[in-house]
């Protein structure tokens, strides 16, 4: 006989489901315990999936983007489509067309201000500047330096 540590009740250890790692060899608790949380969790993971599949749906895509914004940055779906839409659809920096590719919200690390709509490669580039304006005007006077073309390895 064991005592099922979900019910409280004694069975016979027939009513156990086999587990090696046990020092008796048997599962904790009994098998009718065992069956009603598989279909408690069961039932939990079917609702779980429709929430997922619903998150696949233009409006749940909408709803999931709305609140990544606002976690992030303090900004709701319509102020993004409302700065996409005052941006022309273009990245605030290189005039890329950010409609049909991802878009990034490009905000200030320090203050944490959103300043614009940025293509990822304008958005990269800010990060491994850090931000850092001088660094900026430094890249560009090196790259206004170099312009003329020199073919490489001559």
């Amino acid at each position: 006989m064991k005592t099922c540590g979900k019910c409280g009740q004694s069975k016979p250890e027939t009513d156990f489901y086999k587990r090696r790692d046990t020092k008796d060899g048997l599962q904790v608790c009994c098998k009718q315990c065992a069956r009603d949380y598989r279909e408690t969790h069961t039932v939990k993971e079917s609702n779980r999936l429709s929430d997922h599949k619903r998150h696949k749906t233009p409006k749940g895509l909408v709803e999931r983007r709305d609140q990544y914004l606002w976690r992030r940055y303090a900004l709701t779906y319509e102020k993004e489509q409302a700065m996409l839409e005052e941006q022309g659809y273009k990245c605030a920096i290189c005039d890329t067309d950010v409609s049909a590719k991802r878009h990034r919200v490009d905000h200030c690390h320090t203050t944490k201000l959103v300043r614009g709509i940025l293509c990822d490669g304008c958005n990269v580039g800010l990060g491994r500047f850090k931000d850092n304006p001088e660094t900026l005007m430094a890249a560009a006077d090196y790259i206004l330096r170099f312009r003329a073309y020199i073919p490489f390895g001559e």
